[in-house]
């Protein structure tokens, strides 16, 4: 008994220590500077009352005469011996290399001025430019700007309205893509889970999708050959159910990537033939199909709703997925990647990032 309450008593006394350390509340400071004021309290009064030293209190008595502030002084956001050509160089160095590491921001910065800079001191610069270190998102280099500018052309070219246009891709899914991959644990140990290994058949979906979400998906074991995509493709443009009417009606604009399945001479014949326009977004330009962002959420309600090492078909539960989807508003989604509304596309949103970083020139057109 007399073992638990010393215990109790040191833990106590470690809190109180422990609360010690801590930096002052400003409510604290506020207290503190008006019995130094308004009830002329000395410092060495104060000092024992808080439980501060005494030159804590001169330290709050000559921040509040100086500053008209009570609050903590905060670090000044300004370097001294760098100056603003310098920082902005330091940010225009990153702007053109964003992967570069601050170690070697130094060197350069040793180069081009003759003088050293500490990663801290630059890591505080890019901090100032509300620049932060983030998952890189790669894209393929072969991004054409003349192919975005002819999708661009090609999309303006005809009236259209967003209840036209519909998107359509291939995605491929397996147990494997169902997983969960992050969990809770204690930090700095490893975390380990017993799941399962074994990889089931790989299913394939050919999904279309238009402003209010997955509109239909058609399923093949393996991937699709030329064959089932063409069959595929024709029940969901014959079906009624689907909705698809010649232009300008609902869902007559198809738009799809430049896979070599899709860019078939005669299957683009016979989608106009019926009176479908068909359209190819640019090559390497996932960012500009809705329907990449559907899959993406289509995966994440996969991995909530699946549970590994039971005998159920994962068709089951891909099923489920794709009803939820069929009543997703893409209207965000559709902005997202640049169908801004009726007749308006933004290629700079689909890209999010600011196009002058991609060689785009900004052009004012004269009114004719």
């Amino acid at each position: 008994m007399t073992k638990t309450i010393a215990t109790i008593i040191i833990n106590i006394m470690q809190h109180i220590q422990d609360e010690l350390k801590k930096h002052a509340h400003p409510n604290t400071r506020a207290h503190c500077l008006y019995g130094y004021y308004n009830l002329g309290r000395t410092k060495s009064d104060l000092a024992s009352l808080f439980h501060k030293d005494k030159k804590t209190i001169g330290n709050w008595i000559k921040n509040y005469e100086q500053t008209g502030d009570f609050k903590k002084i905060s670090k000044v956001s300004s370097f001294v011996k760098i100056s603003q050509v310098q920082r902005d160089w330091i940010i225009s160095l990153f702007k053109n290399k964003p992967v570069l590491f601050q170690k070697e921001a130094a060197r350069l910065y040793f180069i081009e001025f003759q003088e050293e800079i500490s990663p801290r001191s630059i890591s505080r610069i890019l901090k100032e430019a509300n620049m932060t270190r983030q998952v890189l998102e790669r894209r393929a280099f072969q991004i054409s700007l003349l192919d975005v500018a002819r999708f661009t052309k090609e999309l303006n070219e005809i009236p259209w309205m967003l209840h036209q246009l519909i998107f359509l891709d291939e995605v491929s899914i397996d147990n494997t893509d169902m997983w969960r991959t992050r969990g809770y644990g204690v930090r700095g140990n490893r975390l380990y889970f017993r799941g399962e290994f074994c990889r089931k058949a790989r299913t394939s979906l050919l999904c279309f999708c238009d402003m209010r979400g997955m509109v239909n998906c058609y399923v093949t074991e393996g991937t699709f050959s030329r064959e089932v995509y063409l069959d595929c493709l024709r029940k969901f443009v014959l079906e009624r159910q689907n909705g698809v009417m010649m232009y300008p009606g609902q869902r007559s604009i198809f738009v799809m990537d430049g896979a070599r399945i899709h860019t078939d001479h005669n299957i683009t014949l016979y989608l106009r033939s019926l009176g479908l326009y068909v359209i190819f977004l640019p090559a390497y330009s996932p960012f500009f199909n809705p329907i990449e962002v559907l899959f993406g959420l289509m995966k994440q309600k996969l991995k909530s709703k699946y549970t590994e090492n039971i005998k159920q078909d994962h068709k089951i539960i891909l099923g489920k997925v794709i009803k939820e989807l069929s009543s997703k508003n893409m209207l965000n989604i559709y902005k997202k990647c640049g169908y801004i509304g009726n007749g308006l596309f933004n290629p700079a949103s689909g890209v999010n990032q600011d196009l002058s970083w991609y060689g785009f020139k900004e052009i004012t057109l004269s009114e004719e």
